[in-house]
């Protein structure tokens, strides 16, 4: 059962970070021990191994076993060539799951031990799975027994009540099995008791849902479908013309390899930036928080972005209000940055200019990009951070968007509980206040 799966998951996950969180801290304990070879490191890994009810081995720096928590001298001065081992001498900490012969789990986790830069042996942790295995059974056999009641529950209940909501809910199910069909605009008559009667209510506004969802993913495999099929049909025609014309100019040669090329990396641009998306729009996208310096971070991404402004003759200005420090996600906020000021750069003209400032505000930190470029139009306001999205297509396709970078931006804000406004006039400029949390719960 699915349940169990998670379960299971879940407690190996769990031994497997304590396990090599523990090798780690034997590893420091005992270096000092194993690089002087003293004897007491026999008494610190019985402790520990007391401690992990698990089987602990020192490894020297060739892979030899030196200490056995067991004092098994059948196992000492062997070299064991695991994987885990000959990575553990590399400077990695592993942890894998294996099923003996003799009909056990267990889990082997390794460490290296360092002195001075250099590893000098290797913490080898063998763990029994057992008690997790015992304890995922025992939720195995509860959870039968409770489905074998419920089960029977369900059963005397329908069949006791049956008389008095049959039709309701077969008329429900009908619509249930089209719309399992395919069929998504269906809605049901709204009659009976009650409860038939929220329960008709609440199907209708899910199928209506359904519906809207089907819509925007039916639009956005669309919108992507034609962000790719673009740059292979532009690739598709200039690859036959160099075909059919063997004969050609190397010079044509190279200006079609360089426009294929172009197409290559806008295609890729594309590729990036809805794998960006599909991470970001998981139930738990992989977010590392950390107190990250907001004046620092946008240095960084003015730094990135400057030769970009300069080859337009744009003024990239910031002004910063120093000691501004949020806890998030420095990579994916400076991707947010990134995508907000290039946005602004792409559509400020020659000669325009870029101003970035940073200050504290009513507990938040607001960074504002402003740009006296072409501005946005009113009706286009409401769309812009829509995915595929662009006010001007043909602009935005020579200057090289994908219509992403705006949903993802506004996307990582969010993560991290904040929002990004946007004011604009058309043929003055466009500002962008992004608002983040200075103490995110």
């Amino acid at each position: 059962m699915a349940v169990i799966n998670i379960l299971e998951q879940n407690y190996i996950s769990s031994r497997k970070t304590t396990l090599v969180k523990q090798a780690n801290i034997i590893s420091v304990v005992s270096a000092r021990y194993l690089q002087d070879a003293n004897p007491y490191i026999n008494n610190v890994i019985s402790d520990f191994s007391d401690s992990l009810n698990a089987r602990i081995l020192i490894l020297n720096h060739r892979g030899t076993v030196v200490v056995d928590s067991f004092n098994d001298i059948n196992i000492l001065n062997r070299t064991l060539n695991h994987q885990e081992v000959l990575a553990a001498l590399k400077g990695e900490s592993v942890s894998q799951q294996y099923y003996l012969p003799e009909g056990q789990w267990v889990m082997y986790s390794t460490a290296p031990i360092t002195a001075n830069g250099d590893i000098i042996g290797v913490v080898f942790i063998s763990s029994s799975l057992k008690d997790i295995y015992d304890s995922i059974s025992q939720v195995r056999d509860r959870l039968l027994v409770y489905s074998v009641f419920l089960a029977v529950a369900i059963a005397l209940f329908s069949y006791f009540i049956s008389g008095f909501v049959t039709k309701p809910i077969k008329d429900i199910t009908d619509v249930i099995r089209e719309m399992g069909r395919g069929h998504l605009r269906q809605k049901v008559e709204v009659s009976g008791s009650k409860e038939i009667i929220e329960l008709g209510n609440a199907f209708n506004a899910m199928s209506q849902r359904v519906e809207s969802l089907d819509k925007a993913r039916s639009e956005f495999v669309a919108n992507a479908s034609h962000e790719l099929k673009t740059p292979l049909s532009s690739i598709k025609v200039l690859a036959q013309s160099l075909v059919q014309d063997p004969n050609a100019d190397i010079k044509v040669y190279k200006e079609f390899m360089y426009d294929i090329d172009s197409e290559i990396d806008r295609m890729n641009n594309v590729i990036n930036d809805l794998l960006t998306l599909v991470q970001l729009d998981k139930d738990k996208p992989d977010i590392t928080y950390t107190d990250v310096d907001l004046e620092r971070l946008i240095n960084e991404v003015l730094k990135v972005l400057r030769p970009l402004a300069a080859a337009k003759n744009i003024k990239l200005n910031y002004r910063c209000e120093e000691g501004v420090s949020i806890r998030g996600d420095a990579p994916k906020l400076k991707q947010m940055l990134i995508n907000i000021i290039d946005n602004a750069l792409k559509y400020t003209p020659e000669g325009g200019k870029v101003d970035v400032c940073l200050r504290k505000k009513d507990g938040e930190a607001l960074i504002e990009v402003v740009d006296n470029g072409m501005g946005i139009p009113r009706a286009d306001l409401p769309y812009i951070f829509d995915r595929f999205y662009r006010v001007d297509k043909a602009r935005s396709r020579a200057t090289g968007g994908t219509g992403l970078g705006l949903s993802i931006a506004q996307k990582i804000a969010y993560l991290h509980k904040g929002t990004i406004n946007v004011e604009s006039s058309e043929g003055e400029g466009t500002r962008f206040s992004i608002k983040l949390p200075l103490n995110m719960g």
